[in-house]
């Protein structure tokens, strides 16, 4: 964000898109629905997903579990041909996708020489910069 405010860039949604979901859908199925169509329509913006966390606090057995959302949207992302990068060290869906990505790798190539260290890595800086690199790799 410092870039961004500091630079020419003074503009963060031509950075950054938020999109909260809608909460106010009362009935399970509309809803299950409607925030696949989103998911769907969001994934048609972009060209990477990168996949952290995904998790959720779980009222019913009052602990944090996987967000089965962030694994629709892996399973989105994939059919739509992103560039899926999933940082596996940070647990839950992203190490589900991670475990996924490793026993088809030859699906995912540009992860064969990283997947290793982006299943380990805690870093902050070292993970931004594996995931640049791997990015950069595939704009070659």
């Amino acid at each position: 964000l410092d870039i961004i405010y500091s630079e020419k860039y003074r503009h963060i949604d031509e950075h950054l898109c938020l999109r909260p979901f809608p909460q106010n859908i009362s009935d399970p199925d509309d809803r299950a629905k409607r925030w696949k169509e989103y998911r769907e329509s969001i994934m048609d913006e972009t060209g990477i997903s990168v996949f952290l966390f995904g998790n959720k606090y779980d009222a019913a057995t009052e602990s944090t579990v996987v967000a089965d959302g962030c694994i629709q949207e892996f399973e989105i992302a994939k059919a739509k041909g992103n560039l899926i990068i999933p940082i596996g060290s940070t647990g839950y869906a992203a190490k589900v996708i991670s475990d996924e990505v490793k026993c088809n790798i030859s699906d995912y190539p540009y992860l064969s020489d990283v997947i290793g260290r982006l299943e380990t890595e805690t870093d902050i800086d070292s993970i931004v910069t594996l995931v640049m690199d791997v990015i950069k790799k595939q704009q070659n």
